[in-house]
């Protein structure tokens, strides 16, 4: 049946529900319905005033529209102020710029865990204002299957209060649209005592990775990566930057990231450059005379195969996706293995530590010198050296330095005069070293200023 609407500028006829030719209805049925069409006619009203899309939004529709948004603004490098994609000021956008570091993060959030979850539930089929509590409870359920850290889970998380807050901003959503709130699991930032990489364990991987080797001598290809899974231990363990995660990263390190360029033939100490990582900005990684023997052997390597690649760790030849010279994008996998040889898994047969083991490794045994100075400039440009903070490095690793932290807090060099912590309204760490008195402090005193101190 076509109900006509009382004006006919905005649309003529729309369809409430289909009646046989011969059926009768009622004055009382004709009745609801013109009511129904009334009301539906007051709706769209509503949303043509808004500036709203007349028909139903599937949340998938609306994911699939923001990523194209996020390809888009890379490409024009458009600025966002922190607000415009999420109001309570979500960790994962804390940079004012769509950088290259943000895009990725935000893209694989969206292309590897939301998509795939709204492909597979009936969530994707709803409108966006039918999204409730329950629907993020079963996304939590989706991310918590496929494991990693609460960090990241977190980040995962709220990327899909990322793409409802951009329709509010982009009148694909009523901007009266309130998001539901789901629980965020708070972030440990400390290391546990028992989960740290000591030496006895790190050395125990470099003898078991060197058996490797030798165990595959008849077949050279095992026996190259194998080698090269052997340096990366080595070269992991004697820098201090993070360990890259995929074709998505911009941090792979390249040959011509090494400074000094001359760094065969000079004596003098060599850094590697990293982009920005994690809000940081670039900076030189320090790293141990060491390094310098064991890259001059991973060259080695690329002489026998014949290849000069441009990133330090490259594919020795054509595979599966890959061609000879790219770069290997993770040794996550090799890693993992290596610690099942070792039977150091947990009680689910799972490798205790991940790569990123190495990088707390490197930082660890710098701070367990005794030439280290947690008061002095060193300590500062080690943690420039390292993409991080002073204030991280107190947080993360000085519970391995008890006694020196100690004296320094019995001294008073400790004091937080300059930073402070800042917390969302569910009183979760959003920053942890923001400048105090800074715009993002104000801010988040005016947001929760049960949770945070008054600047």
């Amino acid at each position: 049946m076509q109900c006509k609407l009382p004006h006919q500028n905005y649309s003529k006829f729309f369809v409430l529900r289909e009646v046989a030719k011969d059926e009768k209805l009622t004055k009382r049925e004709e009745a609801k319905i013109d009511y129904e069409a009334q009301q539906r006619f007051e709706e769209l009203k509503m949303k043509i005033s808004k500036g709203l899309p007349l028909t139903k939004v599937r949340l998938i529709d609306l994911t699939n529209a923001y990523l194209k948004y996020m390809e888009t603004s890379i490409r024009r490098n458009k600025r966002l102020s922190k607000r415009e994609l999420n109001k309570n000021g979500a960790r994962t956008w804390k940079g004012t710029l769509i950088n290259k570091s943000i895009f990725d993060l935000e893209a694989g959030n969206v292309r590897n865990t939301i998509i795939p979850f709204l492909e597979k539930s009936k969530f994707g089929e709803l409108d966006v204002h039918d999204v409730r509590k329950s629907h993020f409870d079963e996304y939590r359920v989706f991310i918590d299957k496929n494991g990693g850290a609460n960090s990241s889970k977190n980040k995962r998380q709220t990327s899909l209060n990322h793409i409802l807050n951009w329709g509010i901003k982009d009148k694909y959503i009523d901007e009266d649209f309130v998001i539901p709130k789901h629980h965020v699991f708070k972030i440990n930032y400390g290391i546990k005592r028992e989960n740290i990489l000591t030496p006895e364990i790190y050395i125990a991987m470099c003898e078991q990775a060197k058996t490797n080797i030798n165990n595959a001598n008849k077949d050279l290809s095992l026996k190259g990566y194998r080698s090269l899974f052997y340096y990366w231990l080595l070269y992991q363990a004697n820098v201090g930057h993070r360990t890259w995660r995929g074709k998505a990263d911009q941090n792979i390190p390249k040959w011509n990231d090494i400074s000094p360029r001359t760094w065969q033939t000079t004596d003098n100490p060599i850094t590697i450059r990293r982009e920005s990582e994690k809000g940081h900005q670039p900076y030189q990684a320090i790293t141990t005379p060491n390094l310098r023997k064991y890259l001059n052997r991973i060259q080695k390597i690329y002489d026998v195969w014949e290849i000069k690649p441009k990133h330090i760790f490259a594919h020795l030849s054509n595979r599966r996706g890959t061609k000879k010279g790219s770069p290997i994008l993770s040794f996550a996998k090799a890693f993992g293995d290596l610690q099942r040889q070792l039977d150091i898994v947990d009680k689910d047969k799972r490798p205790i530590f991940s790569p990123t083991s190495l990088r707390h490794f490197f930082i660890t045994q710098r701070m367990y010198s005794e030439k280290m100075d947690l008061v002095g400039g060193a300590y500062l440009t080690f943690a420039k050296q390292c993409g991080t903070t002073p204030r991280m490095i107190e947080l993360v690793y000085t519970a391995i330095r008890q006694d020196q932290s100690y004296e320094q807090i019995m001294k008073g060099t400790l004091a937080r005069d300059h930073e402070i912590d800042l917390f969302d309204i569910n009183g979760f760490l959003i920053d942890s070293h923001a400048k105090r008195g800074s715009k993002a402090h104000k801010e988040a005193y005016e947001n929760a200023p049960k949770h945070n101190e008054k600047p």
